[in-house]
């Protein structure tokens, strides 16, 4: 039904997937339902934080080679919370080096 109304290429999201899954286009249903599932990315496994609406991430910190590809000096151990207005910073989560930051 979505690929009829949007087109055989539109992308399907996090938030088509909630409004599925909420059986619902209402932002408020979607809202709630986001926070319920979550899916593979290449980053890792994916999911909306109920508090922030944010996604966790696995912050990745590295160096721009001579060739322009990315040396990862340092990597999350797991996914952070998110913070979005950077309030609460939980460095331990980095371990090692990065947690002296």
């Amino acid at each position: 039904r979505y690929r009829e109304l949007y087109g055989p290429e539109a992308p399907i999201s996090a938030c088509t997937e909630a409004a599925r899954r909420a059986e619902t286009d209402d932002p408020k249903a979607i809202l709630a339902a986001l926070p319920t599932f979550s899916f593979d990315a290449p980053q890792g496994t994916v999911r909306v934080d109920a508090r922030t609406s944010h996604t966790y991430l696995w912050p990745r910190l590295a160096r721009v080679g001579a060739q322009g590809g990315f040396e990862i000096i340092r990597e999350a151990r797991a996914p952070v919370r998110p913070d979005p207005y950077m309030v609460e910073p939980e460095r331990e989560d980095w371990g090692g080096e990065a947690a002296a930051l």
